[in-house]
């Protein structure tokens, strides 16, 4: 009889909503750190900057629609910091 192997917990292919490009979030969030639809942008804007302020690094996400699932919003924050770092709120 031979040993048993070890478990290895390997981390699972993050779901995003569906419609939703981390490229095209990203890009967004280069100029201002804000990603969301034009009428929300001013008032996001602030929110960020006063966030600076404080010594928070935070980029906001606002998606046109809810997803699926609610673990989509964690994942798409997930990947935007590892490419943006900072904190990032999804909504």
């Amino acid at each position: 009889m031979s040993a048993p192997l070890p478990r290895v917990l390997t981390p699972s292919a993050t779901d995003l909503p569906p419609g939703v490009s981390l490229e095209q979030a990203l890009a967004e969030l280069a100029d201002d750190q804000v990603s969301a639809p034009p009428e929300r942008v001013d008032d996001l804007v602030a929110v960020v900057e006063r966030a600076r302020q404080h010594g928070i690094d935070l980029s906001i996400v606002v998606l046109d629609r809810d997803p699926r699932l609610d673990s989509q919003l964690r994942d798409l924050a997930t990947d935007v910091a590892g490419e943006d770092g900072g904190t990032v709120l999804v909504l």
